[in-house]
């Protein structure tokens, strides 16, 4: 069983997770991000020099780079980025879909855009997939296109990259916090209130 309607749903204890009410976690998940990126950037870096034949000398030569491009340059980054952000969510939602049956709700929030299936819980495995395949899935695509692409496309996308697996930190701590969870553990995910069932 992969998911259970909420009105079929009988649990012992329910943990609530909610960063619509908890102002401090919201704002402790975007702060952890920002510390993420430069170590996200340098994983990034060491991972892409084992496929390149000429490497860049210095770590920063991305963000050298990238630091003097056009103005074009800059809007094209911005719009990878925020595509990045609505593919993102079409992911998670296409992951809630396929395990519920059920037609995801997008939204956004606080700055945030969210996917969510309020009307089920899903078992802790599947949503630990459903909550890492945009990270997984865009980082990806994102190298693919890194490899092929010119070299200044090639350094937008770096950044680009380095930036949405920083975004993905809130993604990742939720998956921490279930992984310590029992297998029988079911999820459900409203977008901004995460309720854990056991």
């Amino acid at each position: 069983m992969k998911s259970i309607p909420t009105s079929e749903a009988s649990f012992g204890k329910i943990e609530e997770v909610n960063f619509h009410d908890n102002k401090l976690l919201y704002f402790f998940i975007n702060v952890i991000s920002i510390f993420t990126f430069p170590v996200a950037y340098i994983l990034l870096f060491y991972f892409t020099n084992f496929f390149i034949i000429n490497k860049p000398e210095s770590y920063l030569y991305y963000f050298a780079s990238f630091s003097r491009m056009t103005n074009e340059y800059l809007i094209l980054f911005l719009v990878i980025l925020i595509f990045m952000m609505l593919v993102h969510e079409l992911i998670h939602g296409f992951f809630f879909f396929l395990y519920t049956g059920e037609k995801p709700v997008f939204g956004f929030k606080n700055l945030s855009a969210y996917a969510g299936v309020p009307n089920f819980y899903i078992r802790k495995k599947y949503y630990l997939m459903a909550c890492l395949s945009p990270l997984v899935v865009l980082t990806f695509i994102g190298l693919i296109v890194f490899f092929v692409a010119p070299n200044v496309i090639s350094s937008i996308m770096f950044i680009a990259i380095s930036a949405h697996a920083a975004g993905c930190i809130g993604d990742v701590w939720v998956s921490i916090k279930l992984m310590k969870k029992p297998a029988e553990t079911f999820i459900n995910d409203d977008g901004m209130v995460i309720r854990i069932g056991s």
